[in-house]
This record gives structure tokens, C-alpha cells and sequence, in this order.
């Protein structure tokens, strides 16, 4: 089970969703299964935005695992390019911090 612990802090909605759909294209790449977490704190980023998950307002998440946090260890993504690496070797029980802005994964 991979799952994404930052979802809701990273961001708001365009990034949540390129974060969610990567999170589910890592996961059936590595023949894992995915959840996101089941918090609904918010944060202020530095530039005053409200943070919180908002990707179940708009689309049906009814086949997501809804999970407390896996917790650590992180997998941190190196930039704003598609790492093969994460792609094809993501671990198990691991947590996915980043933006993962790319159609790719």
C-alpha cells in the first residue's frame, strides 16, 4: 500500500488531482495498492492559501481507501520532471511527497 500523507497540503485542486492520479498510476505500475488519508485539517501555505483535500467535491473518489496516514518512510520526488526510478521501483508502505506535475505516471 503506497499512499500520499501531503495530499491536501501540496497544493490546491489542479495540483491535488496531477498528485492523486500519479499516486494511482505508480501504484498499478508497481502491482500496489493505493490510498489517500483521512484528514480534514487545514493548513495556510506562506502566500495565505487554505490547504485542505478537495478532490472528493468534484469527482466521485467512492473506489479510494480512505486511510489515516501511512506515515514514513517518504518518497521524495527530485524535480518537477518523471522519474523512471519512482515509476518502476516505488516500495511498498512508502508515503509520496511532491507535486508530481506530469502526465507520465
Amino acid at each position: 500500500m503506497i499512499g500520499f500523507d501531503y495530499l491536501g497540503k501540496l497544493g490546491q485542486l489542479g495540483n491535488q488531482m496531477f498528485q492523486y492520479a500519479s499516486l494511482r498510476g505508480i501504484a498499478a505500475n508497481n502491482n500496489l495498492e493505493c490510498c489517500i488519508p483521512n484528514h480534514n485539517e487545514m493548513i495556510v501555505d506562506v502566500l495565505g492559501n487554505k490547504l485542505r483535500i478537495e478532490l472528493d467535491e468534484p469527482f466521485d473518489l467512492s473506489n479510494c481507501e480512505y486511510r489515516d496516514q501511512i506515515g514514513g518512510p517518504y518518497i521524495q520526488e527530485e524535480g518537477f520532471a518523471f522519474s523512471g526510478e519512482i515509476y518502476n521501483n516505488c516500495p511498498d508502505n512508502v508515503s509520496l511527497v511532491g507535486y508530481f506535475q506530469t502526465e507520465k505516471y
